[in-house]
């Protein structure tokens, strides 16, 4: 038997995906984000993976399968050593980049010009690291400086299936808890095979990130009203006291002492009234 409030969840998920489906007609976002209205950015893939992973054949893949499609894209090329792309780009960064110039000036490799290490040494006791108070704080300061954690969806994609199959991988995956809940689909940059499941997997994702926002919503909502009645409060009680004050003051001047530097005028004021 259906749980009537799962169903009724879902019904409001639909309808509000269906609201944010319309709303990609007009890209613009109001910029009151307390509006009653929520209306959804494009989704944005952000394809990241190790060195010969088919980063830039997959991309390209997914420019021929929206076009394909006839879905709407906007193509960004973050990679400013490469000599020519297979696909075109809205925005490169090449336009700005010139990675010969850079190379030149700096003496040093085309991506390593843009990149600046952080090495730290560590004793090899990692469990004195790990549980001193310098470690900790070692590592929080960094976690707080650097993006290391990423509060996004991931869809992990198997590319180059033509050439293996990537069963395997999800097999093991099953092992562990943490990979059991991402996302994960096989596909292939060269023959576009698994790309309807790719493009699957992100508008599930997608929708997932609508619904958790949409459920925080009112939790973000009330703590914003909650806040600005302590602040009004903190406001009335702040004029309160200096009604008080003047009141008590019974219209006699009051010398106000903000430092060290007006201590000396203050007491020549008290002296002269």
């Amino acid at each position: 038997m259906e749980d009537p409030m799962e169903s009724s969840g879902e019904e409001k998920c639909v309808e509000e995906s269906h609201k944010l489906v319309d709303s990609l007609d007009n890209l613009r976002v109001s910029a009151g984000s307390s509006s009653s209205s929520f209306k959804k950015k494009p989704v944005i893939i952000i394809v990241v993976g190790m060195a010969g992973s088919g980063k830039t054949s997959f991309l390209h893949r997914l420019v021929c399968h929206t076009f394909d499609s006839i879905m709407r894209g906007y193509v960004l090329n973050l990679v400013p050593a490469v000599m020519s792309l297979p696909f075109g780009a809205n925005i490169d960064i090449r336009d700005t980049v010139r990675y010969k110039e850079v190379k030149m000036t700096f003496i040093t490799h085309v991506c390593g010009s843009l990149l600046d290490y952080v090495l730290v040494d560590t004793p090899g006791q990692i469990e004195i690291f790990t549980w001193s108070a310098s470690g900790a704080i070692i590592t929080e300061a960094f976690a707080s400086t650097f993006p290391t954690v990423t509060r996004l969806p991931l869809v992990l994609a198997f590319n180059k299936t033509d050439g293996a199959d990537h069963k395997f991988a999800l097999e093991w995956m099953e092992d562990f808890e943490f990979y059991r809940n991402i996302r994960s689909v096989g596909v292939s940059a060269i023959t576009g095979a698994g790309m309807d499941d790719f493009f699957k997997a992100i508008e599930a994702s997608s929708m997932l990130m609508i619904c958790v926002f949409l459920f925080f919503r009112a939790d973000l909502d009330k703590r914003k009203v909650e806040k600005e009645q302590l602040e009004e409060e903190r406001r009335e009680k702040e004029m309160e006291k200096l009604r008080k004050d003047i009141e008590s003051s019974q219209g006699r001047t009051v010398v106000l002492n903000t430092g060290l530097k007006d201590r000396d005028g203050a007491e020549k004021m008290m002296l002269e009234g």
